[in-house]
């Protein structure tokens, strides 16, 4: 049986207390995956964990952008988790990205779908989804009257 590292992510950092259980489930997990697709399950793993301590409806969003995805497809990419009080054990789960990420979601997502499957959780997934990033850079014009030293901050004397 291959053994699979996961690497945890640096930054943000899963609470003490759930990281042995993010590890434990991406351990189990290790046959359904790809090197890649055990980190981003960690990290998905333990996002859930602590959204299901929250009540009522809850979303939870994660960046990917530690050390530990920085030479990753899915650096960048973000995790969002809901949880809804009418169903509290039924979680939606959306992964959007650039176009590479969500390619590669895509083609990951069987397996993820069967390692939750598998991962006799206290939770089902009830969506998984992959979406492209809607966010775009913002770039503000400068306007006529500001000086060109880009900050604009010297007053003009009349």
């Amino acid at each position: 049986r291959p053994t699979v590292e996961i690497v945890q992510p640096a930054t943000p950092q899963l609470p003490p207390n759930i990281q042995p259980l993010a590890q434990a489930a991406a351990v189990q997990a290790a046959p359904y995956l790809t090197a890649e697709a055990a980190s981003l399950f960690y990290q998905m793993v333990g996002t859930i964990y602590i959204a299901a301590n929250q009540s009522g409806l809850s979303q939870t969003e994660v960046v990917l952008n530690s050390p530990a995805f920085s030479h990753s497809i899915f650096y960048g990419s973000t995790i969002t988790i809901e949880k809804y009080a009418t169903a509290p054990d039924s979680l939606n789960i959306r992964l959007s990205g650039t176009t590479e990420a969500v390619q590669a979601f895509n083609h990951n997502m069987p397996s993820l779908i069967a390692a939750f499957e598998n991962g006799n959780f206290k939770f089902r997934i009830n969506r998984l989804e992959a979406v492209y990033s809607a966010e775009k850079p913002v770039f503000q014009r400068k306007g006529k009257n500001e000086d060109k030293d880009f900050g604009g901050s010297e007053e003009r004397k009349q």
